[in-house]
C-alpha cells in the first residue's frame, strides 16, 4: 500500500491511500471540529484537526462507499456515487450485505465478546447462521435466548470457569456438548 499525504498550512487536509496496482482504495479528508474536551478556554484550542469524512473505491476507481463523522453517517453509493443508502452504524451495514449474502449453508463466526457480535446477533435473519466463540468469561443469559446453531467454547479458559460454562450450556433446551477438538468444545441443538 501507498498512502500520499496532502497538507496546508502545515496540517493535513487529505490522505489518498493507493493498492499495489497503484488503484486508489480510500480517500481520507481532514479539517477542524470543535473541540469536545475543551476545559480551559485559555489553554485549549477552540477547535482541532481530525478526521471528517471518508470515501472508499471500487477496484474500478469508481466511489461506493462513503462516511463522515460529523454527524456519523455511513453512505452506500450507487455507480454514479450518488449517495442511496444510509446507515447509523457499521453494523448496521454489515448485517445489512450479510443478509444479502449469507444463505441457509452459510456460518458467520464471531468472537462473542466483540463489540459487534451484539449488535448482529440483534438480527432475526442473521442470527440462526451466527456462531458465537467463546473465547473468556461470558454470562450464559447472552447466548440463552438466541437460536445460534452452535457454540464453540476456548477449552483453555480457567478449568472452573469451563466446566461451569459447559454444565450451563447442556442444562439449557435443546443444547448438548459435540465434540472436543484441540482446545476447543462445540456445543450444538439437536
Amino acid at each position: 500500500m501507498t498512502a500520499i499525504n496532502y497538507y496546508a498550512d502545515g496540517k493535513p487536509v487529505r490522505v489518498d491511500t493507493y493498492d499495489h496496482h497503484h488503484c486508489l482504495l480510500m480517500s481520507e479528508q481532514f479539517g477542524a471540529v470543535a473541540n469536545a474536551t475543551q476545559s480551559d478556554v485559555a489553554v485549549d484550542a477552540a477547535s482541532v484537526h481530525s478526521l471528517m469524512s471518508r470515501t472508499l473505491y471500487s477496484e474500478e476507481g469508481r466511489p461506493v462507499f462513503s462516511q463522515t463523522y460529523s454527524p456519523a453517517q455511513l453512505w452506500l453509493l450507487d455507480e454514479h456515487a450518488v449517495p442511496i443508502r444510509l446507515f447509523n452504524t457499521e453494523a448496521a451495514m454489515m448485517a445489512w450485505w450479510l443478509t444479502d449474502h449469507v444463505d441457509k449453508h452459510n456460518r458467520i463466526y464471531l468472537a462473542a465478546d466483540n463489540s459487534i457480535f451484539d449488535q448482529l446477533a440483534g438480527y432475526d435473519k442473521l442470527r440462526v447462521h451466527l456462531v458465537p466463540i467463546v473465547q473468556d468469561q461470558i454470562e450464559i443469559s447472552k447466548l440463552s435466548g438466541s437460536p445460534f446453531p452452535e457454540i464453540i467454547v476456548n477449552e483453555l479458559l480457567k478449568p472452573d470457569s469451563y466446566a461451569q460454562f459447559a454444565d450451563k450450556v447442556t442444562t439449557m433446551p435443546s443444547w448438548r456438548a459435540f465434540k472436543k477438538n484441540r482446545g476447543w468444545s462445540v456445543f450444538r441443538r439437536y
